[in-house]
């Protein structure tokens, strides 16, 4: 089954959308970097069928993620992520650019955080499950890895 693709203003049935798999505690303070799967984008659809614009939105959301809460979500509000984009995105046109397969929101699926809803990619969650691996002592408790049958395999480690 396909993950369910974020559109921009599709109603949504709470029941269908999977619970965020890390705890809403889990913070990334201690790290200042962001691990980056170079081979996975050499070789990806986005970097292969993305525009320079969308790929440049896509990384800065990526990247944004990494100092949310939950750590690796993103808020479910398409106006709030054309301000979070640096510099700000004119709605109208970020909304059009979303629309694109490969657009700023690509691999960007919905899920449950709580009592709401944000936007998340499952290739982040194994990046920090590998993290929590690799340095248990400093990270909370992750739920089970991975959340589904499409998941990605984590990292073997740093």
């Amino acid at each position: 089954m396909a993950a369910p693709r974020l559109t921009v203003h599709a109603p949504m049935d709470l029941e269908a959308i999977p619970e965020y798999p890390l705890d809403p505690d889990l913070r990334l303070d201690s790290h200042s970097f962001i691990q980056w799967e170079h081979r996975r984008w050499m070789s990806s659809d986005m970097r292969w069928n993305g525009t320079h614009e969308c790929k440049s939105m896509w990384f800065e959301l990526v990247n944004l993620a990494h100092g949310e809460t939950p750590v690796g979500t993103l808020p479910h509000d398409v106006k709030r992520l054309a301000r979070m984009v640096q510099p700000a995105v004119d709605l109208t046109h970020f909304e059009a650019l979303c629309q694109l397969e490969f657009g700023p929101l690509h691999g960007w699926i919905p899920c449950r955080c709580g009592e709401g809803v944000g936007t998340w990619r499952a290739a982040c969650c194994g990046v920090w499950h590998c993290l929590q691996r690799c340095h248990p002592a400093s990270s909370p408790a992750l739920a089970p890895w991975p959340p589904g049958p499409r998941a990605p395999r984590p990292c073997a480690g740093f």
